[in-house]
This record gives C-alpha cells, sequence and structure tokens, in this order.
C-alpha cells in the first residue's frame, strides 16, 4: 500500500470510528461543541496559511511570485515594517503604509489569495511598544483604520494578529499600575472592541486570526493565568465589537497531534472553557460558538519530552495537518522553524533550504484528502 492509499485509508477509518463515537460523546458531557459532524468534502475546502521564522515579505513576495505560488499554500502571512508599528504611538501615514503594499497590489491583487497581513501586538526588534491601556490610543485606532484599509484595497485576505507580546507586556497586570484587576480587565475590553469596531468600518470583510484565544488568560479554576491575564478580556473585547469581520481563534497549541488531540482540544476550547471566561457577558458567552472560528496552529517540531525540538519527518508533518483539518475552522496555519520554505530568506534565518520531500508531501496529502473528499460525497449522493 502506498503513502496515498494509507493516508485515504487512514481518512476513511478515522470517520467510520467518529460516526460511532458521536452519540456517545453527546451523553458524556454535558454541553457539547454545535459544529456539525465534520465531513472532507468540508475538509478539502479549508486554506492552509505559512507562517515560520522565514516569513517572507510584502517585497519579497511580489519580487517572487513564481517562488511564493509553487509551495502547496493557499496563503502566508506577510511580513512588513507595519508589523511591530500599528499597536505603537507612532502614527502612520497613508501614503507609507500604501508604498509598503503597493508592490502586493500589483503582483496579487487579483489572484484571491489566503495572504494574511501580519502585525504584532509588540516586538524586541524596535523601541516602538503599545500605550498602556489607560493612555491615549487615538494613534493605535487611527493605524489600525489606515492599514486595514490599504491592506484590503491591496488585495489581502484578512490580518493575522500575533498578541503574544515579544517586546514589552502590555497584557500584565502591571499595565494597570493601582487599578483593580476588575477595572483593568474592563478598560482592555474596552480597547478589544474599539479596535474591532475599528477594523470593522475600514474592512467588514477581513478574516482577523488572533494566535492566543481568551484560554492564555484563564486557569482550569477560573483564575487569571500569568504572564498575559489580560489577553482574554481583551479577545472578549474584540468579539464583542465584531459585526461581519470573521473572527479566528488561532489554536495555537503545538502539541496536538492525533485526530483524537485535536478532538480533545476542540470540545475544551469551544463547549467547557468559555465557561470559566469570567469577563464574559451572558450573551457572549451563548454566541461564543458561533460568533468566534476555531482555526489551529501546526508546529514542524516534536512537542515534549525525549524529543522535543526535533524536526518532524514529511510523514509526522502530514500526519498532524490531516488531525488539524478535522476540527479546525476558517483555516489551517503551519508554523516552521526548522526550515527555509522560501529558498532566499536563509541568510537572514539561518535556516536550513526546505528538503523536497516536505512541500511534495503536503501536496499528496491535499491531493489525497481532495479524493477521499469527493469520494465521501459521491458514497452519500449513492445513498
Amino acid at each position: 500500500m502506498n503513502h496515498g492509499e494509507k493516508f485515504y485509508a487512514w481518512f476513511a477509518r478515522f470517520f467510520l470510528v467518529l460516526a460511532l463515537l458521536v452519540p456517545a460523546f453527546s451523553g458524556c458531557a454535558s454541553k457539547q461543541v454545535r459544529k456539525p459532524e465534520p465531513s472532507l468534502e468540508s475538509i478539502r475546502r479549508l486554506p492552509l496559511v505559512k507562517h515560520g521564522w522565514d516569513m517572507p515579505s510584502v517585497g519579497w513576495m511580489a519580487r517572487h511570485p513564481e517562488t511564493v505560488e509553487a509551495m502547496p499554500f493557499d496563503g502566508v502571512m506577510a511580513d512588513s515594517f507595519l508589523r511591530d508599528r500599528v499597536f505603537s504611538d507612532v502614527e502612520l501615514e497613508t501614503e507609507s503604509v500604501r508604498a509598503v503594499l503597493e508592490p502586493y497590489a500589483r503582483t496579487f491583487g487579483d489572484r484571491n489569495r489566503w495572504d494574511l497581513l501580519l502585525l504584532f501586538a509588540s516586538h524586541g526588534d524596535t523601541d516602538l511598544s503599545p500605550p498602556g491601556p489607560f493612555e491615549d490610543w487615538t494613534v493605535v485606532l487611527s493605524n489600525v483604520e489606515r492599514v486595514a484599509s490599504e491592506a484590503r484595497r491591496a488585495g489581502f485576505k484578512g490580518i493575522a494578529f500575533d498578541n503574544e507580546p515579544y517586546g514589552k507586556n502590555g497584557f500584565a497586570f502591571e499595565a494597570c499600575g493601582e487599578r483593580s484587576v476588575e477595572g483593568c480587565a474592563a478598560q482592555y475590553i474596552r480597547r478589544g472592541k474599539e479596535i474591532m469596531e475599528t477594523l470593522e468600518r475600514a474592512w467588514p470583510d477581513a478574516v482577523l486570526l488572533v494566535f492566543l484565544g481568551p484560554w492564555i488568560s484563564v486557569t482550569a479554576k477560573g483564575a487569571y493565568r500569568k504572564p498575559f491575564p489580560m489577553l482574554g478580556p481583551f479577545f472578549a473585547g474584540l468579539e464583542a465589537g465584531r459585526r461581519r469581520v470573521r473572527l479566528l481563534d488561532g489554536g495555537e497549541f503545538y502539541g496536538l497531534k492525533t485526530p483524537e488531540d485535536f478532538r480533545k482540544m476542540t470540545q475544551k476550547i469551544r463547549a467547557e472553557w468559555p465557561d470559566f471566561y469570567f469577563f464574559l457577558t451572558a450573551e457572549q458567552r451563548e454566541r461564543w460558538e458561533r460568533s468566534v472560528g476555531q482555526s489551529f496552529g501546526v508546529y514542524d517540531r516534536k512537542w515534549g519530552k525525549p524529543e522535543k525540538g526535533r524536526p518532524l519527518t514529511p510523514e509526522e508533518l502530514a500526519e498532524k495537518l490531516a488531525s488539524a483539518w478535522i476540527f479546525a475552522e476558517g483555516l489551517v496555519w503551519l508554523y516552521t522553524e526548522s526550515h527555509d520554505w522560501w529558498g532566499e530568506k536563509g541568510e537572514k534565518t539561518k535556516l536550513l533550504p526546505v528538503p523536497a520531500a516536505y512541500p511534495e508531501r503536503i501536496r499528496r496529502l491535499r491531493e489525497e484528502i481532495e479524493r477521499a473528499g469527493k469520494g465521501e460525497k459521491e458514497a452519500r449522493l449513492r445513498k
């Protein structure tokens, strides 16, 4: 049996088991995910977006469109000097933002790709940092509006927001000074709502992928968790201001591997943990599953002992991607630290070129999902 046949059989076995277990799951938990039973027909339409240490800049992508489109991805998280300047007190001019994104508009603007413009909450590469939650956010909101408007004009699909602060931690208790925790959380909710309302005005059909969901800020006992206790309230504010924007929890759980791992995590994130998000209103908690899509990030290295850090083999990576595809909504994103996938970024990142076996294996996986999805659809039509 070749690799393609193995994966086809693997998918078939998994969905047979899933069909048998779904009724049992509904009797084991007080609340269940309302997402319809996953199907290969729906999975094969989920885009795959690339991110990693080799992240290409907007300019580099425009100069190498053949390289970008030769890889087995529907989109890329595009780097630029905008990434750590939006959430700062330095105002961005429309002309400078447009100049950064214009090469993308000329090259990819009409190709209907899933490219996302990458923005950071803060980054250690610059001295820029976001204002405190009780400081003036006029410049931040202006930056969000201008960058969103220009990214929409250029043809991007949306924004990838890495909300983990790599520089100044603006989501710690210390950012609120002597104020109460409750007052601190309320202010972060307000700021998140302002950001989303600004995005809604500038780009209402955008996709907003946020790497870390509210779960990063809450313990299993319903208490704030360090080091980012205020990321949860900020995310809650984003949801409170959402009307049309597609808000996706990035699902940065890099240790997940098997379909069962992803099934259990989906159940927790979607149906169980929102009950512990004490910063949500009752209305938000009731609509959470419908309002926030659940995506997943897939890491290209081993997670956990004894092999932590070892690059996954092509087959291991394919299995992990396939498992994520089954339960993800919106998209699946691949985060890589092992190789340079673009061929000309290695000098900067010190990464080795990706062996051909990796992109080839992802292409075969997508072909296997496509074939299995068509077979599933045909089988249903025959019933």
